[in-house]
């Protein structure tokens, strides 16, 4: 294992990391991320220098910074494409409930369309035989039907 010396990571840090992080930046489009992936790809550099001897840093750093940046891209795109799944099927949810919507005939057109069709007045319409507008009682109504009298008791 080699031992670098403190010194000679120091010069490298302070000869290349202006360099690392406009390069950075410029793939990246954001400091912040680019500070990360440069401060990541030193420390990465500096252990692989306690590992072994190594004659060309500075091309091993490019090489660290660069697949750094590509992951950092490739995990943006992905985060892109599902949000973009994700608004298209959020677009098809609100597409279908405001066709639904539009199809909605409300009640008073049911009743037009009943007595022209069926040729029937409001009476016969609202009876419970008239199979397209039969309606099972609400909660109270079928409370109501279902209780015994009180004075039958």
């Amino acid at each position: 294992m080699a031992n670098p010396d403190a010194n000679n990571f120091n010069s490298l840090y302070t000869k290349y990391y202006r360099k690392a992080f406009l390069f950075t930046k410029s793939y990246v489009h954001d400091e912040a991320v680019a500070e990360d992936i440069v401060s990541e790809s030193f420390i990465k550099l500096w252990e692989k220098l306690k590992q072994e001897e190594i004659d060309y840093s500075d091309y091993l750093l490019l090489s660290i910074l660069k697949n750094k940046a590509l992951n950092y891209l490739k995990h943006e795109a992905i985060k892109a494409e599902t949000i973009h799944s994700l608004t298209d099927i959020n677009q098809r949810e609100l597409e279908i409930r405001i066709s639904t919507l539009q199809a909605c005939v409300p009640r008073r057109h049911l009743f037009k369309r009943c007595r022209r069709d069926h040729h029937k007045n409001t009476k016969d319409i609202t009876q419970p035989d008239t199979p397209h507008l039969r309606s099972e009682p609400v909660p109270a109504q079928r409370e109501q039907r279902d209780r015994p009298d009180s004075e039958s008791e």
